[in-house]
């Protein structure tokens, strides 16, 4: 469970932790928490204690056309840059299914929408096209 306190009008709504929060050439290790009002980032250090909390408002993520501002980034996609109003966020997950997810609850935390804005990653052998039944 987060070490964040939720505000009475908040609702926890996705928790990942083991992430980290990227700042300059820096990660730092802690836990991120999405509510209906805020992205918490609770950076913990090495034996469990609070270091610090970041508390980013969800209004001040950039929407267009009905989908928020996210993209996946990073060698192999498993980092999320967030476009804030007047700043850029970026978070590491495992991989780029939790990313992907991340991504997505986050536009439907925001938009109210069912659609997500990141599809799913297939795998596809290439061809399998032309061994299908006509």
């Amino acid at each position: 469970m987060s070490k964040y306190q939720l505000n009475t009008n908040e609702i926890m709504v996705k928790e990942y932790t083991s992430g980290s929060h990227i700042v300059g050439n820096k990660h730092l290790s802690g836990e991120l928490v999405l509510t209906n009002r805020n992205l918490v980032w609770v950076n913990v250090g090495m034996f469990g204690s609070v270091k610090g909390i970041d508390t980013f408002n969800l209004r001040d993520i950039k929407v267009f056309d009905d989908k928020v501002q996210i993209k996946l980034s990073g060698i192999d996609d498993s980092h999320l840059d967030i476009y804030f109003k007047n700043h850029v966020e970026t978070f590491s997950f495992i991989d780029r299914k939790e990313a992907t997810n991340w991504a997505n609850e986050i536009n439907h935390v925001i938009t109210d929408s069912d659609e997500d804005i990141i599809a799913p990653e297939t795998h596809v052998i290439p061809g399998e096209h032309f061994l299908r039944e006509p």
